[in-house]
């Protein structure tokens, strides 16, 4: 699933604000672009293990956490707070909202790439999330090389997708 253009415009604004507690990275949009383009990328999982464990990876890969949510109403608030570049969404989020609606008010609201992170493959939640706006849809368990692979692609995507909307 790539980026829903009809969840609307979307805008390529740089953001240069820092997350607080954030690790710090830089890495290239494009593999061997050597654009050093810093690329945050928000956390949303109410597995606290998986949280910690896809934070590693993306350090290991040379990205920017900035933060981790467990709740829809918390990623929701820290995607406003921390503007991220990018945000992993879990689908099951546990009581309170799942990650679909999560992401539903995050590209409506910040216009921000997002990402589903899940072990959920049926049709209908597939459905669902291909109505959300997200960008991809990754499912666990997940390689590392893969999870750059879809952050890439995502990132190329909305970037693309930013640039025609401006024009």
């Amino acid at each position: 699933i790539l980026c829903d253009r009809s969840a609307g415009t979307v805008r390529g604004e740089p953001n240069t604000a820092a997350a607080p507690n954030a690790m710090q990275a830089r890495v290239p949009l494009e593999p061997g672009s050597g654009t050093g383009e810093q690329v945050r990328i928000l956390v949303v999982d109410d597995d606290s293990v998986i949280a910690l464990l896809l934070q590693r990876s993306l350090a290991r890969l040379g990205y920017e956490v900035a933060g981790v949510a467990s709740t829809r109403d918390q990623a929701v608030e820290m995607a406003q707070r921390t503007q991220p570049s990018l945000v992993l969404m879990d689908i099951n989020l546990g009581p309170g909202g799942d990650g679909i609606e999560a992401a539903e008010a995050i590209v409506r609201e910040r216009r921000t790439p997002v990402i589903f992170l899940t072990a959920y493959s049926e049709d209908a939640v597939l459905g669902r999330a291909r109505g959300s706006g997200a960008c991809g849809y990754l499912l666990k368990p997940f390689s590392e090389r893969g999870l750059h692979v879809t952050i890439q692609m995502a990132l190329e995507r909305y970037r693309s997708e930013s640039l025609l909307a401006d024009s």
